[in-house]
Parts: structure tokens; C-alpha cells; sequence
């Protein structure tokens, strides 16, 4: 509906980021891509409210490389 309007930013929560697997940060952003970006919706790809201290980098890589991946 505002998609032209605002852009969303977050939306992949902390706790997946700490605690979850890199495949599922990867399912989460792709989750995210199909649902808002590839619907003409703008994204500001973070975590909900940042990406907490504590995150193992290989979650980090994973969302990087995800929203490269999804993005086109």
C-alpha cells in the first residue's frame, strides 16, 4: 500500500540473529524479499532494532549474502 511511500527497515529479529542457524537468516530475508521487495515495497534490510553485539558472524555473512542473493 505505501510501498511508493516509505521504505520498511528491520524485520529479521535478534533472537534468529543470535540464535538461529545461517540457513534460516537466509529463509528470513528471502521471506522478507519476496513479501516486500519483490511486491514493489522499499526495504531497509537491519535488524529490528539493530544486529546485537552478541550475533555470531557467520548469521552477519548469511544476511549479507542473502539480500545480495535476493535482491535482483
Amino acid at each position: 500500500m505505501l510501498g511508493d511511500v516509505v521504505a520498511l527497515r528491520g524485520n529479521i529479529s535478534p533472537s534468529l540473529m543470535t540464535t538461529g542457524t545461517p540457513l534460516e537468516v537466509d529463509a528470513a530475508v528471502r521471506h522478507l524479499a519476496d513479501n516486500v521487495f519483490h511486491k514493489g515495497g522499499k526495504l531497509i534490510l537491519d535488524g529490528a532494532f539493530g544486529i546485537p553485539d552478541e550475533t555470531p558472524v557467520e548469521n552477519v555473512r548469511a544476511m549479507y549474502a542473502a539480500a545480495r542473493k535476493y535482491a535482483s
